[in-house]
């Protein structure tokens, strides 16, 4: 099966009640959020849970990751069903690039929002792996841990209450020198 091409030109035709100029740019709530409302998150779930390949799944958890980012934050009812599939990939994917998007994900849908930080305190699993990839070797999976962890300790106090603690030395990928392009 094919499909027409979309353009810069034809794009805003489809998108009557939008400015022409938001298809353009690169981050737009408006277009996540019609995105959303047209059911696409349970396919990009299903392709996370049955990738055809290593590439798919990437750019799948990639696609996600941009589905929960933005201001205004998208509504997290919208999102819940990602949560266990987002816990999945923290807790058992070996592959950076999934763990990066699927840890950017999770700091997108908690920053800024007792609701979202909530879920993810509630989500069985994730604040214990989130705190064991500060390990990673990669500064690309640790700063969106890094952020994730951040979020939920900005919370009120009763998220930072009871949570799981940070292990009492820092790993070894922390150790001064190791990760000093760490960007946060």
């Amino acid at each position: 099966m094919t499909y027409p091409s979309i353009d810069r030109l034809t794009l805003p035709s489809l998108l009557p009640s939008l400015p022409p100029s938001l298809p353009q740019s690169g981050d737009c709530p408006e277009l996540r959020d019609i995105v959303l409302s047209h059911q696409a998150l349970p396919p990009i779930l299903q392709n996370i849970l049955a990738p055809a390949s290593l590439s798919m799944l990437r750019n799948c958890i990639w696609s996600l990751s941009n589905l929960c980012r933005g201001k205004p934050l998208p509504h997290l009812e919208l999102l819940r069903p990602a949560l266990p599939i987002l816990a999945k990939i923290l807790a058992s994917s070996t592959d950076s690039e999934c763990l990066q998007d699927a840890a950017w994900a999770l700091s997108y849908l908690c920053d800024g929002d007792d609701e979202g930080i909530d879920a993810l305190i509630e989500a069985p699993g994730v604040c214990a792996d989130l705190v064991r990839h500060l390990g990673h070797l990669s500064s690309n999976v640790i700063t969106p841990v890094m952020r994730t962890l951040g979020n939920i300790v900005s919370g009120d106090d009763h998220h930072t209450q009871g949570k799981p603690s940070l292990p009492p030395s820092l790993p070894p990928s922390l150790a001064p020198g190791v990760c000093a392009d760490l960007v946060i």
